[in-house]
Formats: structure tokens, C-alpha cells, sequence
């Protein structure tokens, strides 16, 4: 019986009795009846008065009900609640918490409580169920982590045409300074190029290197007490720098936890500016990119004193990382001899780069690096091309032909030229562009006669309405305006009448008309 008495629903009846005997009487008054605090009585009259329960009808009610009814709803319960589509996105890649807290502002209607950043991080921590993580400790100086995102962005390379590039990440994990590239593949000299680019962009040699696992650089992975087994190329890098080649485990992105979190965020600050961008160039990439990657560096970071990654950068790993002394690695992807053909070219990987025209039949020693051919003659450097990433390209320097063949060459153009600039400015823009556009052996005379028998196929009006609108679309290639042509897509652009033009028949002699059977009927 005497735990009955000291029960909140014993004790809410005694209230609501008061309250029935005394409903203008001072809360304090009630409470000191009915045995409970002033505040849980003062709180019994608002609910009452705002829910608009008779308090005779509650004392019918039997202890369970009783307490539901006079239940008081918290103040979490005013807020407007989190919708499921929140935890949905919040699961989506590239979506974090913060863009979920802006979307759930977007969703909560006029009147009611938005939630306060951190109370909407406690729900979604209740929420999610996430499994305990430990936390790494870092030493200044010590590890640089790499690797390449996994999403490819579409882009418009030098050469004209469409190409899905990689974004090569590193980052110092002590201060979580970023470094960030355009990468065309991710092939050995990339992974070397983008290591020595973030060495030198950081001026500084950490003590280890942590690239992911990929065959471009370990032969055999580590199992176990086994080491590693390193692509020459790697061991090279490290020997040079004089630090330690130590890639991640395979299966155990955890040893390279730090560089998946700057991945994580570049994706998710650069995703959004690339979908408002339908046709995006390989410079506007990169320019982009370095956008990106200098806002990140430079933002203050809420749970590390709002510092900025750049101001723990300068405090903590500038200061530790052993001083950059030695010269830029130069990575030698190829070597190569050969002898100068007639055409004074060279082959590599398909692609023709042009020597000195003097040096037709020569032995030429030719070296490739990531982005650079040098060719060497008697151990002089004669020629210097950038490096075709593509087979089937013809790299030429005017200055390697002879006098007649430069004369014809220039010959050639200028009257492509002169007949284009005769047409429209659009003409001409297309011709340049094509022009410029390198191409193997013939194959750049065979497309300025292309052009050429477009306009004796078309006419010159239908060829000037087509390259109006291939400079507006921004693809001004050969095979691109000849699609346009034969599909008929410049006519449709300029609204141009296509029904057939009525002609007049032509009466011969020896034809017999209307009228000789119009005299015969008759």
C-alpha cells in the first residue's frame, strides 16, 4: 500500500482532486496538496489548459491511461522531426551530414522548430548504428598517403577529343594538408609524376611514402612478414628522395585512412560544380581543381582549434619534413633506338614525332617521360615533342622540314585558308580548328578536301548554316559537321523551308502534249 502511495499516478490524482476543489488556487497551493515539486504542478495546469482535458473525466481513467494522459511532451518534441529521406541521402555517396542538415531546413514548414545543428547530429548518431573506431595518431613529417579517387570526370582533352580523367589525392596526415592532380591514366609514370608533384608541392620529404596497393607499383604484395615487392620505378623514387616505399596492405584501406577522407571531400566539393558544367575542357579541370583544393587547404576546421589544414601545415609538418636538397626526379618511362626514316620521323606507341630533316638515316636514342619525348642524336638533344597519349598522332615541328616541303605546307594552309575566309568567319573557325588539330600522316590534307567537296555536295548556304551551328555547339570536327549535313540538323536549326522547290517540265518535239489530246477527244 505504501508504494502505491508514493506512485505518480497516486499522486496525480491527489492533483487533479485539488485541482477540482481549487481550479483558480496558486500552483504552488496544489502542489503542496498533492505532495509533488511546483514546477511538475505549474506544468499539470498548462497541460491541462492546453490540451483541454477535464480533469473528472482523468479521474475515471484507470493508472496507465491516467499517466499517458498527463504524460507532458518534451521540448525535443516540438522540433520538427527528421524525415526518413534524410537518413537515405545521408547513405547516398557524396552526401554528408552537413548537406542533409540543409536539406532537412529546406523541408521544415512555416511555424514550426527547426532543429540546431548538433541536436540534429545526436538523432542521426542515434540513428545510424555506426561501429566504434580508433582513433590513429599521427607523427609530423612521417607519412605521405596517395591514391587516385574512384569517380572519373569526363573532359575535353588538348587533342580534341572526349577523355575520363583521374584525380590523383595526397595528403599529409598529421596537419591533413591536401595535394590534388589531373591525371590522364594511372599508369606507373603517373603514379611517380603525381608522388614527385606532391613532394615538391609540400617542399618537403616525409619519411614514407603510403600509395595504395596497385600493380602499377608493387609487384608482389606484402603477406604477412613478407615485404613487398616494389616496381623498379618506385624503388627508384624512394632511393631518390632517400624515404621509405611503404604501400597500404591489400583489402586495408585503413593504413591509408587519412587520404580516403580527402578523396571523400574533394568528390563531394567538386561533384556539385561539375553538374552545372555540360561540356567541360581539360584546363577548366584543372583550373577547377586547384579551386577546390586551395578552398579546402585554407577553410578552419571545427573540431581542430578552427584552424585551417594550411595553418597546421605550417605549424606542424613544414617544420618536420626533412629539407627538399636534391634535384626533381626525372622518371624514364622509355628508351628507345632507332634509325630517322625518310619522312626525318620517329615511332613510338604508334604516334610519329619529326628530327631535323638533316638527320634522315641517323641513329637517334630516344628517351620518353610522363609528359616529354627527347631525342638525342651523337649525344646532342635535337628534338623535344610533348608526348602523344594516344596512338595514330603525327607530331611535326615546321622548323625539322626542308625549305620545299615547308613551302608546300604553308602553301597548302593559306589557301584553305584564303577559300574559308571567302565563305563565313564560321567557316574559317572550323578550318582552324581542324588545322590544329593533330593527324596522323595525310589523313589533315584529306580532311581540308573534305571540307572543300562539302560545299560542292551541299552547297555553300547549307555548309556556312552548319558551321554557325558547330562553333555554337562547340564541336567543330570533320566528322561532326559532315553528321550534320547528312542528317539534315542545320536545315532544323535555321528553320529553313525543306519541301521540294516545283520546277518547270520541258517540252521537246517529239513529245506529244495536252493539246494533241484535247484535239483528239474532241
Amino acid at each position: 500500500m505504501s508504494s502505491y502511495t508514493n506512485s505518480k499516478a497516486f499522486r496525480t490524482r491527489l492533483f487533479l482532486r485539488a485541482f477540482i476543489n481549487a481550479p483558480n488556487a496558486h500552483p504552488a497551493d496544489l502542489a503542496a496538496l498533492a505532495h509533488i515539486a511546483r514546477n511538475t504542478a505549474a506544468g499539470y495546469c498548462d497541460h491541462l489548459a492546453q490540451a483541454g482535458l477535464d480533469p473528472s473525466h482523468l479521474l475515471t481513467l484507470t493508472d496507465s491511461e491516467l499517466c499517458s494522459a498527463m504524460t507532458r511532451k518534451r521540448r525535443n518534441s516540438w522540433l520538427h522531426p527528421i524525415d526518413e529521406d534524410e537518413m537515405k541521402y545521408l547513405r547516398k555517396k557524396g552526401w554528408n551530414k552537413k548537406q542533409c542538415y540543409k536539406r532537412y531546413l529546406q523541408s521544415v514548414p512555416e511555424g514550426a522548430r527547426a532543429m540546431a545543428p548538433r541536436t540534429f547530429r545526436e538523432h542521426l548518431q542515434g540513428a545510424e548504428h555506426k561501429d566504434p573506431s580508433m582513433k590513429l595518431v599521427f607523427v609530423a613529417g612521417d607519412v605521405l598517403m596517395a591514391d587516385y579517387s574512384g569517380d572519373k570526370i569526363k573532359a575535353i582533352s588538348p587533342f580534341g577529343h572526349e577523355h575520363a580523367y583521374s584525380i590523383f589525392v595526397a595528403t599529409l596526415p598529421c596537419s591533413q594538408w591536401i595535394f590534388a592532380a589531373v591525371h590522364e591514366f594511372e599508369r606507373v609514370e603517373d603514379w611517380i609524376g603525381g608522388l614527385t608533384d606532391a613532394i615538391h608541392a609540400c617542399a618537403g620529404v616525409p619519411r614514407r611514402l603510403v600509395p595504395d596497393n596497385p600493380k602499377a607499383l608493387v609487384l608482389k604484395p606484402r603477406r604477412g612478414a613478407t615485404p613487398a615487392v616494389l616496381n623498379p620505378a618506385f624503388s627508384q623514387l624512394c632511393h631518390h628522395y632517400q624515404c621509405i616505399g611503404d604501400p597500404a596492405r591489400s583489402g586495408a584501406p585503413t593504413d591509408k585512412s587519412l587520404v580516403e577522407t580527402a578523396v571523400n571531400l574533394i568528390q563531394t566539393e567538386l561533384n556539385p560544380l561539375l553538374n552545372v558544367r555540360s561540356r567541360l575542357h581539360y584546363e577548366d579541370l584543372t583550373k577547377l581543381l586547384a579551386q577546390v583544393v586551395d578552398e579546402i587547404n585554407n577553410r578552419p576546421m571545427e573540431k581542430r582549434q578552427k584552424l585551417s589544414r594550411m595553418d597546421w601545415f605550417e605549424k606542424t609538418d613544414a617544420t618536420a619534413l626533412k629539407p627538399l636538397s636534391m634535384k626533381r626526379h626525372q622518371y624514364i618511362a622509355l628508351d628507345n633506338t632507332q634509325i630517322v626514316s625518310k619522312q626525318y620521323r620517329v615511332s613510338l606507341e604508334g604516334s610519329t614525332y619529326s628530327v631535323p630533316h638533316a638527320f634522315i638515316g641517323h641513329q637517334a636514342y630516344i628517351t620518353m617521360t610522363r609528359t616529354m619525348v627527347d631525342i638525342f642524336i651523337d649525344g646532342k638533344l635535337v628534338a623535344t615533342h610533348p608526348r602523344a597519349r594516344r596512338p595514330g598522332l603525327d607530331l611535326l615541328i615546321d622548323a625539322h622540314m626542308p625549305a620545299a616541303h615547308r613551302a608546300r605546307h604553308y602553301q597548302q594552309e593559306g589557301h584553305i585558308l584564303a577559300w574559308a575566309e571567302g565563305l563565313s568567319e564560321e567557316v574559317r573557325a572550323v578550318v582552324e580548328f581542324n588545322l590544329a588539330a593533330p593527324a596522323p600522316g595525310a589523313a589533315k590534307t584529306q580532311r581540308m578536301q573534305g571540307l572543300q567537296k562539302l560545299q560542292e555536295d551541299y552547297g555553300p548556304d547549307r555548309l556556312i548554316a552548319a558551321c554557325t551551328l558547330a562553333v555554337a555547339n562547340g564541336r567543330m570536327e570533320y566528322r561532326r559537321l559532315k553528321s550534320l549535313l547528312e542528317n539534315g540538323r542545320d536545315l532544323t536549326a535555321a528553320n529553313v523551308d525543306v519541301s521540294p522547290i516545283p520546277t518547270i517540265p520541258v517540252v521537246l518535239d517529239n513529245v506529244r502534249g495536252t493539246e494533241y489530246y484535247a484535239r483528239r477527244q474532241a
